[in-house]
């Protein structure tokens, strides 16, 4: 399971004019630190906001305590008393530009975001220090060899690490591990999420989109007044990635989980996505990471060579004082010259070694050559596996489209799950945490996420009914499009056949009507209204219906569907509803109120069932199965060919 945390899709936000908290003192730092590791998942949790470098032994943030002090003095530390925050990371592709707040946190800062550079560097420029502080002292000898032997070592236990483990065998990352290394490039992160107490997890979370809401603001608005803009009012279209292991408490995570349902989440999941409003044309952007371990590793070899030239240079000079060395390298330029040819194994012309500090440093600097041209190899087949993965990859949108399907018997739910799970090669099965209504998560197909609900009661009208529950799992659930799938009776018995699929062009709601007095007789005037679903869910199924009638062998219509709140066994009213309506196709009880129920939301929409019976008399559910199974099967069709996408479709 990972951790949902839900954004309002759509709100427009007044440019903030508060300020996050004051930053936080060391001893707060400190203190809140080591609330996190006492925690529940304390430590998973800072692996969370600390991960290693790729392949590497090193970690790549500073030690907790100091990347929440810089954090705090960001603005991204969200502080809820003394024992709940939240961390906010910004997308490696776009970090903000860094204001000045003093010396400190300049340091600070550098410090927690390059701590890999400084575990690898400061280290072996003490030991260099050092060592030519001891050179330069008459009578030290090969003492101070000592420090450009640790240096050496720690260098080479460090760049060489990746090396070997990368020759290790491994586990494959899975997919939420490529999607989150895309995401995080692109998108915030909450990488720390920490509440002990259950009654204000919802109250800090709350806090972590008003605070995304103030950073994006604020650099908006920043921006716009350098290049002489301003902006009254800023939509916010990001969306947070929510780490997993960031959240302290199980009971944390479950909490979220039922208040805040309807975001990419699901069962074993590293990560889930809080969405934004997202613009329909909104394109994946997909980071390309650098080489920067063999660049990393290259500045190391050439700061070891540089280093050990001047330490050369003067261990020449000390042993030619009591001999006379005409070709020694006692100069740092010949003696710079001098180690870089032991590189390659070869003696510069005209200058010869005399120390027994050199022929060491010659004998230690054999290695580099071979080991640097095995890190480029090993990492130039690493950048390339990354990059064909992109490739294969690029077409998918990291954010997939969230549909809803509806349904209303256990025959039309049954069809739904059975075709999804034959083709996805899962179980599912319902879920009772997303918010009132139970969902059933069918999986993702060609980027879309589909999701199931069972309507209890037919009809348009009523407490159990698809106005009142559809309305309920679009609000908690957040889609972007639904299909109402199941199945309806007929109307052109000559020209269909039972288990053909109709989908709606036009649905016509028939209980709208006003009924009047006439020469002692009731006349019913008709009201209907006449709307069109979704134009590019319509178009989306028009072109994929010749593809699904070849493999499938049923027809696919399209036309008027009548949408009447009753149950219909009757020819006089069946034959009465052709005399009035002869364009309609087909009819059901649920189409017009989940019209109107998705219209309301803003979600798109269409109808799609199969005819089951003709109404007229001889009704019977000896067809309800097969019929069920048609348009369900339909539906997966349009998601299997990709037919219904973010930006694209819905």
């Amino acid at each position: 399971m990972s951790l949902p945390q839900k954004v309002d899709r759509s709100m427009e936000v007044p440019v903030p004019t508060s300020t996050p908290d004051r930053g936080l003192t060391w001893r707060e730092s400190a203190r809140a630190a080591r609330t996190v590791l006492a925690a529940e998942h304390g430590r998973r949790a800072r692996a969370a906001v600390r991960p290693r470098t790729s392949r590497g032994l090193v970690r790549d943030r500073a030690p907790l305590a100091v990347g929440l002090y810089a954090a705090s003095r960001d603005g991204r530390l969200i502080r809820q008393g003394h024992d709940g925050f939240a961390l906010l990371e910004p997308p490696l592709s776009r970090t903000p530009a860094p204001r000045w707040r003093g010396l400190a946190h300049a340091v600070v800062d550098r410090v927690d975001r390059n701590w890999g550079a400084v575990v690898l560097g400061t280290p072996p420029t003490l030991a260099l220090l050092t060592a030519t502080a001891l050179a330069l002292i008459p009578g030290t000898g090969l003492v101070a060899l000592v420090p450009v032997l640790f240096t050496m070592v720690h260098v080479a236990v460090l760049l060489t690490a990746p090396l070997v483990l990368a020759l290790l065998p491994r586990r494959a990352p899975g997919p939420d591990a490529t999607r989150l290394s895309l995401l995080s490039g692109t998108h915030w992160t909450m990488t720390l999420f920490h509440q002990g107490n259950d009654q204000r997890v919802d109250e800090l979370f709350d806090r972590v989109r008003e605070r995304l809401r103030h950073l994006l603001t604020t650099e908006l608005t920043a921006t716009g007044r350098q290049q002489g803009t301003a902006a009254d009012n800023v939509r916010v279209t990001e969306s947070l990635v929510c780490l997993h292991d960031g959240v302290t408490t199980t009971r944390a995570q479950d909490l979220i989980t039922a208040r805040h349902p309807g975001t990419t989440w699901g069962d074993g999941a590293d990560f889930s996505v809080a969405r934004f409003d997202q613009h329909p044309d909104d394109a994946p952007r997909v980071p390309n990471p650098p080489l920067a371990f063999v660049r990393l590793y290259l500045w190391a070899n050439v700061i070891v060579v540089l280093g050990l030239a001047l330490l050369v240079s003067g261990q020449e000079r000390a042993a030619c004082l009591d001999r006379p060395c005409a070709n020694a390298p006692t100069e740092y330029w010949d003696a710079l010259i001098w180690t870089a040819y032991q590189l390659v194994w070869r003696q510069p012309p005209g200058t010869e070694a005399v120390s027994g500090f050199a022929a060491v440093i010659g004998w230690l600097l054999s290695p580099l050559l071979p080991l640097l041209l095995l890190v480029s190899f090993v990492a130039y087949r690493r950048h390339r596996r990354y990059l064909d993965h992109i490739r294969r990859t690029n077409g998918r949108t990291p954010m997939s489209t969230r549909l809803l399907v509806v349904t209303v018997t256990p025959e039309e739910r049954d069809a739904v799950i059975d075709s999804f799970d034959r083709y996805t090669d899962n179980e599912s099965t319902p879920d009772f945490r997303r918010g009132r209504v139970p969902t059933v998560r069918l999986g993702e197909i060609a980027d879309t996420e589909v999701f199931l609900i069972q309507v209890p009661t037919a009809g348009g009208v009523g407490a159990s009914t698809v106005s009142q529950v559809a309305a309920d799992v679009i609000r908690d659930l957040k889609p972007h499009c639904a299909i109402i799938t199941g199945i309806c009776y007929g109307l052109k018995p000559v020209e269909q056949e039972l288990g053909d699929v109709l989908v709606s062009a036009v649905i016509r709601d028939l209980d709208h009507a006003k009924l009047t007095d006439v020469d002692g007789r009731v006349v019913r005037q008709d009201r209907s209204e006449r709307v069109a679903p979704s134009p590019v869910l319509h178009t989306a199924a028009i072109a994929a219906q010749r593809q699904w009638q070849r493999q499938s062998g049923l027809r696919v219509r399209f036309g008027e569907i009548l949408s009447w709140n009753k149950l219909v066994n009757s020819e006089l009213v069946v034959t009465d509803l052709r005399e009035r309506y002869p364009d309609a196709i087909g009819a059901d009880m649920e189409g017009a109120a989940f019209y109107a129920v998705t219209r309301w939301a803003g979600v798109e929409s269409i109808l799609i069932k199969s005819i089951c019976d003709w109404a007229d008399g001889t009704k019977d559910d000896s067809h309800h199965v097969v019929a069920a199974a048609n348009a369900a099967g339909f539906v997966l069709h349009l998601v299997r060919v990709g037919a219904i996408t973010v930006g694209h479709r819905c």
